[in-house]
């Protein structure tokens, strides 16, 4: 969905930062937009980690010379198990992730949007914020937020 939206984007004009967690696909990603004549750039980052998050803010606003709108799309799963087997391992780094992590990146975003003055964001959630499904607790629990 990610890779979708930032190619939408960058067809209709935009410049755009793409991140993931796996270097190889976000520099994949920026690679395959650029040689369609797009202006991307790739940033590997795990949102879970702030300092990770603010640092993408700041190679956008590097790249590009402001930030203009952000659209957040972070998300992962647990493996699927009966909440009640489910290890608070992976709740809490799905949690890290999808909810915490979205807030962080959000957090210096506005940071950025209020220092220039203007700026949008965009934050993608699921339907799994409303409709539950077996063995996805953690999931179904970081989505709403």
């Amino acid at each position: 969905m990610g890779l979708a939206a930032a190619r939408a984007f960058a067809q209709a004009g935009a410049a755009v930062v793409l991140a993931d967690v796996d270097r190889d696909a976000v520099e994949k990603a920026a690679k395959a937009l650029t040689d369609a004549g797009h202006h991307a750039v790739g940033v590997v980052c795990d949102v879970a980690d702030e300092e990770q998050a603010a640092s993408m803010v700041r190679s956008a606003v590097d790249a590009y010379g402001r930030l203009d709108m952000a659209f957040n799309n972070a998300g992962v799963q647990a493996p699927p198990s009966d909440a009640a087997d489910e290890s608070a391992e992976d709740f809490d780094r799905v949690n890290a992730v999808n909810l915490r992590g979205v807030w962080a990146v959000q957090k210096h975003e506005l940071r950025q949007m209020r220092r220039q003055g203007f700026g949008a964001i965009v934050n993608c959630s699921s339907l799994g914020g409303l409709v539950g499904l077996p063995e996805r607790a953690a999931y179904h629990a970081s989505k709403p937020g």
